[in-house]
């Protein structure tokens, strides 16, 4: 019985870590996305000579 809890714990715990990497990852990868934007947007911009 107690290598069973013990293995359910584990695999939520394993579980919720994995989402939170997902998570974080996600993040990470909206921020760098969202940076390239604004670096594109401010080179387009003086390109125009704005």
């Amino acid at each position: 019985m107690m290598e069973i809890l013990a293995t359910v714990l584990g695999v939520c715990f394993v579980a919720l870590v994995m989402l939170s990497l997902c998570r974080a990852a996600a993040r990470a990868d909206a921020m760098a996305q969202h940076d390239w934007r604004v670096f594109c947007d401010e080179k387009a911009r003086k390109a125009r000579g704005q």
